[in-house]
Formats: C-alpha cells, structure tokens, sequence
C-alpha cells in the first residue's frame, strides 16, 4: 500500500509534466524520466530506492504477493520509513504547488 502510494504522488508528477501517464512500476526510473530524481534530496531518494523492493513485481518464496513493510522490518525502521515518505509526500507537494504557481 505504502509502494502505490509514493508510485501515485509520482505519477502525479509525471501527468504535470508530461500530461501523460507511463506502465513504469519502477519508482526510480520513473522519477529519472519526469525530472523529479535530481530534485530529490538524498533521503528521499533512499527512501524511493528502499520502496523498490516492496514493488508489485516483487515476490518472495514465502509470501506470493509483495511483501508488507511491517512484516519485513522492525517497528523502528518502519516508522524511520514512513516519516521519510511523509517527507517526501510534503517535498513533493511543495515542488509540484511552487511549478504551477511560476507562470
């Protein structure tokens, strides 16, 4: 769930750019593609590459589906995680507001 919610806040960037939307599910190079990658600080961009491994491609001998951020680490490095991508939820938003208020 945490996955598609960061793949949406990019994509939604990806629309404004491109006013289109890919079939990329890779949160990298998708944010490559759209220009957002070298906007992002370093933590965030650890942040996208951390959630790569949580994709929906993504599957694991014990758990067909992706496997859930909780289940695969500890409490203090998922909540490290999700106050990250509050961050970069917050980052994005202001860089998206800042874009579309600059004429």
């Amino acid at each position: 769930m945490l996955y598609r919610g960061v793949e949406m806040v990019v994509k939604a960037v990806e629309i404004a750019s491109t006013g289109r939307v890919s079939h990329t599910h890779s949160l990298v190079v998708l944010s490559q593609k759209v220009g957002l990658w070298g906007t992002l600080p370093p933590e965030h961009q650890q942040i996208i590459r951390l959630l790569e491994r949580y994709g929906p491609s993504t599957n694991y001998p014990d758990n067909p589906g992706h496997h859930t951020l909780t289940s695969s680490t500890s409490p203090v490095e998922a909540n490290r995680i999700l106050t990250g991508v509050s961050s970069l939820f917050d980052f994005v938003e202001h860089l998206v507001s800042t874009d579309l208020a600059s004429p």
